[in-house]
């Protein structure tokens, strides 16, 4: 959060869409669905960066993401690998192995 950067949706989320916002808990389980089926494609299924890269277009023309920038995903490693252009890899010795970190363009 400290880098002012779009975190989606998470699973520890729910408790406190739940208590604190109940009203937006039919917009988080969308959003958090299509974001787990995007970032968890069926087996073979070689579309999911451009899949990907439609889901963040559509939000960042929403209310609230407005002034993001720039996008990044993690991914396994050994999924990231056939995505293609529409991912650009952000290299370090920290990571890579096994989850990658990519800039969605």
């Amino acid at each position: 959060m400290l880098s002012q950067r779009a975190v989606l949706a998470t699973e520890n989320d729910v408790r406190y869409i739940y208590y604190l916002a109940p009203w937006r808990l039919e917009e988080w389980m969308a959003r958090f669905n299509e974001q787990s089926q995007l970032l968890r494609p069926e087996a073979g299924d070689r579309s999911g960066a451009e899949a990907l890269r439609d889901f963040v277009h559509r939000l960042a023309t929403q209310k609230g993401f407005e002034d993001v920038r720039e996008w990044y995903v993690i991914l396994r490693a050994q999924d990231a690998a056939r995505k293609g252009e529409t991912l650009a890899p952000i290299f370090s010795d920290q990571w890579g192995r096994y989850y990658a970190v990519y800039r969605l363009r």
